[in-house]
């Protein structure tokens, strides 16, 4: 027999301490209901503003279906934010861009990616070669990023060092996308599984992430520093981790990062350097103690 969730809350709503939500157009089909109807303390995860995001798509391009979306999003995002007993969200950005708001929200950031805590990795990136590119597809930032990077950013870098080629992953890869890569000789893999992303993380020299839009703290970045990778990317692929200037190089204009990518290629000791913090970093911030640390005192 189907037991409807709104019957099985209410059934149950004695039971129930702590109701967590996320995702903005999902958490709002529920959190009226539970506030209305049940005792337990609401948090809602924000994985970004959305809103923050959309506006950026608009600045960026114009796209009047963005800046609709943008003034959606926002009235939900903050809806939500009023609702909940405590928010969190990924990194500093969003907390800081609420509390601009209304200083009064209860909301902090916790680290959203955890890893074990383990011994410093020292590569050897002479035997590395490449450049290696993340991001999925049907996310529209990661679309713009590669083509920014093919029409601005990869013709300066072809012309200084003809031997540095570009792989792409991500799973959805557009037609466009497709189309750019093969006319240009770019390796694109599409999605591969976690095995074949770690071993190419292990092979590629310098990870790049050229976007110039988006919101929030970004996955691919996070992940590329737990591999111990060299990172060049820009203000927005940077957002959200505190001090990345000191471990990562950071550019917004093509010709500025095509120029570090060049830099940074040939320089083994700064390579290795750059591997070694993000990998403390990782360490230091990025741990399931360190989430339990900011969070443990909502759940009393």
């Amino acid at each position: 027999m189907q037991v409807k969730i709104w019957e099985y809350l209410i059934e149950n709503k004695r039971n129930f301490d702590f109701i967590f939500l996320n995702r903005p157009n999902i958490a709002s089909k529920y959190i009226d209901f539970i506030r209305q109807n049940m005792y337990a303390k609401i948090i809602y995860y924000g994985h970004d503003l959305h809103y923050i995001r959309l506006r950026r798509e608009y600045e960026l391009n114009g796209d009047e279906n963005a800046l609709n979306e943008f003034r959606y999003y926002r009235n939900l995002e903050y809806s939500l934010l009023y609702k909940a007993d405590v928010s969190y969200y990924p990194s500093f950005k969003e907390v800081e861009e609420i509390r601009k708001t209304d200083d009064t929200l209860k909301v902090k950031a916790i680290n959203a990616y955890m890893f074990e805590e383990k011994d410093i990795v020292y590569r050897d990136f002479s035997k590395t070669k490449d450049l290696l590119f993340v991001g999925g597809f049907a996310h529209n930032p990661n679309v713009d990023a590669i083509k920014w990077l093919h029409e601005s950013i990869m013709p300066r870098i072809k012309a200084r060092n003809n031997n540095i080629n570009l792989i792409v992953v991500g799973s959805s890869p557009t037609d466009e996308v497709k189309e750019i890569c093969k006319e240009n000789g770019y390796i694109l893999k599409g999605y591969v599984s976690d095995e074949e992303l770690l071993q190419l993380y292990n092979e590629t020299r310098i990870v790049i992430a050229p976007l110039r839009y988006g919101a929030g703290i970004k996955g691919k970045i996070i992940e590329a520093m737990a591999n111990g990778s060299a990172i060049v990317t820009t203000n927005c692929g940077a957002e959200g981790i505190l001090d990345a200037q000191y471990f990562m190089k950071i550019e917004d204009e093509a010709v500025a990062f095509a120029s570090e990518v060049i830099k940074l290629y040939d320089n083994m000791e700064e390579l290795k350097k750059m591997s070694i913090e993000t990998q403390k970093v990782i360490n230091k911030r990025f741990t399931m103690q360190a989430a339990w640390n900011i969070v443990k005192d909502d759940f009393v």
